[in-house]
């Protein structure tokens, strides 16, 4: 394959030896200086004969060169199409890690088309028109106009927040759907009747604790500090870490559910039921239409949250894991990210379950596996900061919340 170009290369070569051979044999029939008689000799048969053949030659020709530059914008095409979808994978497994920088540049490549478009059409005259405060979306000096947020924006930084007259911190809270503890803790404010119109409060993204690296600290610690969950911080897709978890003194990381040193944190509920099926199972959700059983033993070390919509289970000893309910393995995958050693079961009624961060599978695609046989062990592979369990349940394509069958 390497070697096609070379061929066409000799190929167009040979096509214009075989032109100015035909030249060189016709050229001795006309002197120099052509008199009448040297055109009366001139074999015109041969000439058009020559025209002919020349004629080919350069179709050939056209046509080797054509084949070769097709050939030639395909495989450039292929090799970009290639590139393009290894850089998005690896954008992909590095979860985000080069998200703003790579927005950045983005901004700054089209700012530069924009200018560039923009004094390529610097002729063209603009005829000046009146424009109303409103008209065309525009927003004009010296007038106001309320700015629509869509509902269902998912915020990924801190903002800030004019308190105006007849706010209260609750009515804020609410606004921005996180609790009161969280805005007041970032605002380090001493109750919540200390706000005034004209102040400017910092909202975080969501309830929990906003915390400002510094020497020494690291996921770990942070945790410990705020009584949260470690996987939950790294988790939380707008911290921007990378597979070694660093930190640099200074960033900001949200700390979901984080609670301040000061105040108490309510102890969650743990759920006692067992993958072998010990003891009774929680009611069931009366909008659920499947029927699942508790796929392990342990604690709940994460709750579902928008950008984590599963459960974690959180067992130091490492127990084996059942499979939630009767199904047919349909995939099995040991990852060094992500999920890490994963299995995905299919139970054949819309619903999927996944299995992930286990440190040994027993199970191979296509086997079929009876509810609360064990498909493998908890483990702390892939991206993890502990032995647990990652628990999805998935219907036609799309994440639910597990504690809603159980």
């Amino acid at each position: 394959m390497s070697y096609q170009p070379l061929r066409n290369f000799a190929r167009i070569k040979s096509s214009l030896k075989r032109m100015l051979s035909r030249v060189r044999i016709l050229a001795p029939k006309i002197s120099p200086k052509p008199s009448l008689d040297d055109l009366s000799n001139l074999n015109f048969g041969g000439l058009l004969s020559f025209i002919i053949s020349l004629s080919l030659e350069v179709v050939k020709f056209i046509f080797v060169l054509t084949v070769y530059s097709q050939k030639k914008t395909l495989n450039g095409l292929l090799r970009i199409e290639k590139s393009k979808n290894w850089f998005k994978k690896w954008l992909m497994w590095r979860r985000g890690v080069l998200f703003r920088p790579a927005t950045h540049g983005g901004v700054v490549i089209l700012s530069v088309l924009v200018v560039g478009i923009a004094s390529a059409f610097g002729g063209n005259q603009i005829e000046a028109t009146s424009i109303s405060p409103t008209e065309g979306g525009l927003l004009i000096a010296g007038t106001t106009s309320e700015t629509i947020i869509p509902e269902d924006r998912v915020r990924s930084e801190i903002v800030t927040h004019v308190v105006m007259g007849g706010e209260t911190l609750g009515a804020i809270a609410k606004k921005y759907e996180v609790n009161v503890e969280s805005i007041q803790w970032l605002n380090k404010l001493q109750n919540v009747n200390e706000i005034a119109p004209g102040d400017e409060l910092r909202i975080p993204p969501l309830s929990g604790v906003v915390h400002k690296v510094q020497s020494g600290d690291n996921i770990d610690s942070i945790a410990k500090k705020y009584q949260a969950n470690t996987q939950a911080i790294v988790d939380y897709p707008f911290n921007y870490l990378d597979d070694s978890f660093a930190l640099r003194v200074g960033q900001e990381l949200v700390v979901p559910e984080g609670v301040p040193p000061a105040a108490p944190k309510p102890k969650p509920v743990t759920p006692t039921y067992l993958a072998n099926g010990g003891s009774a199972s929680p009611k069931a959700n009366a909008g659920a239409s499947g029927k699942f059983l508790w796929p392990t033993s342990g604690d709940i070390s994460q709750y579902p949250v928008w950008y984590h919509m599963a459960v974690d289970i959180a067992n130091s000893a490492a127990p084996g894991v059942a499979v939630a309910d009767s199904g047919t393995v349909t995939l099995v995958q040991y990852l060094r990210w992500g999920y890490g050693y994963h299995v995905i079961v299919d139970h054949g009624n819309g619903y999927q379950t996944l299995y992930a961060h286990m440190n040994r599978i027993y199970v191979n695609p296509g086997d079929k596996i009876a509810k609360g046989r064990t498909l493998g062990q908890m483990g702390s592979t892939g991206r993890s900061t502990g032995t647990h369990l990652h628990f999805e349940i998935r219907k036609a394509g799309v994440t639910l919340n597990p504690l809603s069958y159980f």
